[in-house]
């Protein structure tokens, strides 16, 4: 237990060294936690490369095997917990974008539970609900797939 309470003291004081990340702490704090669980716990001398957080981690939503819900939604209210925790000290508009960016989480979110404000809809959910009303199907899909792509770019 020592040796996770260290290696998250590191993790926090290199976050609070650097104001660029400081404005993004709950989405690093809940990718490295989500993405680096066991490393964190079990791995000597481990520290966390925080670079490694903003290449995208695409989970397997597609479909559930038994685990994936449950670890799903506890991903979920760890992030919701951080921007608790930290409300007022970050980003908002951000630390949501790294989120919605660096993983699929909240597309998962948005496809199988209630949505609500504290998850972050995914930017191709966004467009296709302004624009649901005004076009074609077809016209849907062509600018759903230039917003993928747009998002993608970044």
């Amino acid at each position: 237990m020592a040796k996770w309470i260290w290696r998250s003291g590191e993790l926090i004081r290199q976050v609070n060294a650097n104001n660029r990340l400081k404005q993004i702490k709950p989405y690093i704090y809940t990718a490295v936690l989500s993405r680096k669980t066991k490393k964190m716990t079990d791995q000597k001398g481990f520290i966390p490369n925080i670079k490694s957080i903003f290449k995208p981690m695409i989970y397997k939503i597609e479909k559930d095997n038994g685990k994936n819900f449950d670890r799903y939604q506890t991903y979920l209210e760890l992030y919701d917990h951080m921007k608790r925790v930290y409300n007022g000290e970050y980003d908002k508009n951000l630390t949501d974008y790294c989120f919605t960016h660096f993983s699929n989480l909240s597309e998962w979110f948005y496809d199988n539970c209630k949505p609500d404000d504290n998850i972050p809809m995914p930017f191709k959910y966004i467009i296709d609900e302004i624009i649901s009303f005004e076009y074609s199907e077809t016209d849907r899909e062509i600018l759903i797939n230039a917003s993928e792509h747009f998002m993608t770019s970044f």
